[in-house]
């Protein structure tokens, strides 16, 4: 479904004029027909670079925000679920941080070209967001960890075909094991994981965010700049594009959530990443 949607996106692309092509991908883009959003995004990166409209790719490390869906079971039972192991730390960034770069990339020159990530001031750990959670809600919060062994069983009992739950198991390992090449001078978003939690919970975010499943990948998206495009703030400049959603690594069997903005990285080219969203 979301190579589908991926390839609906380049056909929109391929018959309109625009100034200025910004493509949300992930950390850990790839080849590869099994390995679930991985592939998908770098294909739609391929795709879009081929397009003849000047582009910038940008990679964003997993969202905070995939956190949310699972606040409520957090705050209920006391467990985190995750497939990433509770003190094993991974990129993350706020989302606001992400799409404040996918906004520069946009408003920015059309010769400003290229790939680029983000990701937050530091990396975090499963057992660093119970932590946060602990924190904002003044209760024990610790991580309950889904084994290696368990993870595709997981994924079926979701709703996911075998086929696909092979592909995001095959994902989850390549996200958790970190066998992807990482963005040697990424952009570091300033919203450190403390902070992200504390803003998001005092907004009552996760509420809002309650009704889907949680994705640490980036779905899809092109963020476009007309052609002609006269100087106004870059918010009226993008049209943001959506796939449908599916869930991914981090459980949240009760939720489903939007991923937020688009992600990015440094000025200079780098190599496949990772799973993040």
């Amino acid at each position: 479904m979301e190579r589908a949607s991926a390839h609906a996106i380049v056909a929109a692309l391929q018959k309109v004029t625009l100034e200025k092509i910004v493509v949300q991908s992930t950390y850990g883009a790839q080849p590869g027909a099994h390995c679930a959003d991985l592939g998908v995004l770098y294909e739609l990166e391929q795709a879009v670079q081929a397009l003849a409209t000047p582009c910038c790719i940008v990679r964003a490390a997993y969202y905070m925000s995939n956190w949310l869906p699972l606040v409520a079971t957090a705050h209920t039972t006391g467990l985190l679920p995750s497939l990433v192991p509770a003190h094993q730390r991974v990129p993350m960034v706020a989302p606001q941080d992400a799409g404040q770069l996918g906004a520069h990339l946009l408003a920015a020159p059309v010769t400003e070209t290229g790939l680029y990530a983000i990701e937050g001031p530091s990396p975090y750990s499963p057992a660093d967001v119970a932590a946060c959670l602990s924190a904002t809600h003044n209760q024990p919060v610790t991580v309950e960890t889904i084994p290696k062994p368990e993870w595709e069983n997981y994924y079926l009992a979701n709703g996911f075909s075998h086929m696909a739950a092979t592909s995001y198991a095959t994902m989850t390992a390549i996200f958790t094991h970190q066998t992807y090449e990482r963005p040697q001078h990424p952009h570091k978003g300033a919203t450190d994981l403390a902070t992200y939690f504390a803003q998001a919970l005092r907004t009552n975010t996760y509420r809002r965010s309650g009704a889907h499943i949680s994705r640490p990948l980036n779905t899809p998206v092109a963020a476009l700049r007309p052609w002609p495009c006269p100087l106004r703030p870059a918010s009226d400049q993008a049209r943001m594009v959506w796939p449908t959603p599916m869930p991914e690594p981090f459980p949240s069997p009760a939720w489903r959530q939007w991923p937020a903005a688009a992600g990015g990285q440094g000025n200079n080219p780098v190599p496949p990443s990772s799973p993040c969203c």
